[in-house]
């Protein structure tokens, strides 16, 4: 992370980008080997430039296999939809090359609630 402060127009932009991302993934749930699962944006970083643009995803999918497979999924197949999507509802000079990445922090949270649950156990 870069430790200069982000622009009033990254800033902006973000948040543009993060309301069509929500918009857009709530209209229909999707699915994969029958399960039905809804995506969560939980943050959008852009570069200076406006040219590169990471959105971090979670699922509501239990199994972590499936939700690498949706983010690969996402980062190949739909790309062409959601730079359409980006370029239709946002006005930039250039749509930002897209990458998908899978947060993890609420998987690591949940892990570590279960070491300390454990771990405190011993000492009752």
């Amino acid at each position: 992370m870069s430790s200069n402060p982000k622009s009033v127009l990254q800033l902006r932009t973000q948040e543009k980008i993060q309301h069509v991302m929500l918009e857009f993934f709530s209209k229909g749930e999707m699915s994969i080997g029958g399960e039905g699962f809804s995506i969560s944006i939980t943050n959008v970083d852009i570069s200076p430039n406006l040219r590169n643009l990471k959105v971090y995803v979670d699922f509501s999918i239990k199994n972590e296999k499936n939700k690498k497979l949706v983010v690969e999924h996402l980062n190949k197949h739909d790309m062409y939809v959601i730079k359409k999507l980006l370029a239709e509802k946002i006005n930039l000079r250039y749509v930002p090359e897209t990458i998908f990445i899978l947060d993890e922090t609420n998987a690591k949270l949940l892990k570590m609630e279960e070491l300390i649950k454990k771990e405190s156990k011993k000492f009752e």
